[in-house]
């Protein structure tokens, strides 16, 4: 049996959920950093087609490209939406920081209790939940958090500071033998 006493922080927090978002939705947050990579090749090559264009327009007395004001036009409707989407991944940071906040004042240390039969989180005098393994549908390790996936949005984790070496060991064994692996590719950036 594996028992901590702990209480998250809030950089533990916000990693949990960041993590599951990526797991629950990995194309949108594979597509930001798409987006990105688009929009800075879409600007060298405006940019650059763009000088060579004025240059050799100036120089012949002719109007700008059509051609470059449409890819102009095209990558600055792209630029907005990437610049929105990576606003929403700011403010979705910055609201977990508010629940954070709201639900962690003066909460005591919560018990961590693992075993054979399950995982249970106790908060003095606020929660008292216990999950069997047959409840869990993922595992996922970070470098600092345990996250044992339940179906739909919930899950359980534990930070890795709250455990000696030999429960970190126990815990992973644990959670191997009763918890499949995420699917592979769903956390990568």
């Amino acid at each position: 049996m594996i028992q901590a006493t702990y209480t998250t922080t809030e950089a533990e927090f916000i990693e949990a959920q960041m993590v599951i978002f990526r797991l629950r939705e990995p194309k949108k947050f594979r597509n930001r950093w798409i987006n990105l990579a688009t929009i800075a090749t879409l600007f060298l090559i405006l940019l650059l087609g763009l000088l060579f264009d004025t240059f050799v327009r100036i120089r012949a007395h002719v109007a700008l490209s059509p051609f470059f004001i449409l890819i102009g036009l095209g990558a600055e409707a792209w630029c907005l939406y990437t610049i929105f989407d990576l606003i929403t991944l700011h403010s979705l940071t910055k609201r977990l920081k508010a629940i954070y906040k709201r639900t962690n004042t003066r909460r005591a240390p919560g018990v961590t209790t693992i075993d054979e039969t399950g995982w249970r989180d106790e908060t003095p005098g606020s929660s008292n939940i216990f999950v069997e393994w047959a409840g869990f549908c993922h595992r996922i390790e970070t470098e600092t958090l345990f996250i044992a996936m339940r179906p739909q949005l919930m899950f359980n984790f534990i930070p890795k500071r709250a455990l000696s070496p030999e429960d970190t060991a126990s815990l992973r064994t644990l959670i191997e033998t009763h918890v499949r692996q995420a699917p592979p590719g769903t956390l990568s950036l």
